[in-house]
């Protein structure tokens, strides 16, 4: 059981992380789109 939820919670943080990378970036081009 907690080896699964530790998996999970990687791929969760490696998502947020990914996601806060990408945002930014849809920001200015929406900005200057």
């Amino acid at each position: 059981m907690f080896q699964v939820s530790e998996k999970a919670g990687e791929k969760i943080l490696e998502f947020l992380k990914n996601v806060e990378e990408i945002h930014p970036v849809r920001l200015l081009l929406t900005e200057g789109g």
